[in-house]
């Protein structure tokens, strides 16, 4: 059965201007993506983190949670190659659950389970708002 689950690490005011580069730079790695199974909705893969902090910086929000770093895995038994992943990560995407949104994928291929790292710019690019970061919001997705 998949899992889907936040990561909460990058709450502390102190190490959230850091979150842009170092949750894209390790979510980026070659080694975890030697594939490239990556992808970017609204946004370039070529500069990912610039770009996101430029977005968030226009809409002034310095301060608080600026992005959501979240992974879905796979179990083993599951038999998800990495490529079926990254199709999975392509309709989660373009859903429409993020319109507005900057996004990240990046299936590592490092481990025997599957994964997807999803990195999400909480500042929504046309008006400024910011995603709901709620428990309520991430069961009603």
């Amino acid at each position: 059965m998949a899992i889907y689950k936040v990561n909460s690490k990058y709450v502390d005011n102190e190490i959230i201007n850091d979150a842009f580069d170092d949750v894209i730079e390790y979510c980026l790695r070659p080694d975890k993506t030697p594939d490239c199974y990556i992808r970017g909705h609204c946004i370039s893969i070529k500069n990912p983190s610039c770009e996101m902090k430029t977005i968030s910086d226009l809409y002034l929000h310095h301060s608080g949670r600026r992005l959501r770093h979240s992974v879905l895995s796979f179990a083993p038994n599951e038999h998800i190659t990495h490529s079926e992943a990254d199709m999975i990560a392509a309709e989660i995407m373009d859903s429409g659950l993020y319109d507005g949104h900057q996004m990240l994928s990046a299936v590592h291929e490092d481990t025997d389970e599957v994964h997807i790292h999803f990195i999400l710019n909480i500042t929504n690019f046309k008006n400024g708002s910011k995603y709901p970061s709620t428990k309520e919001s991430f069961y009603s997705e």
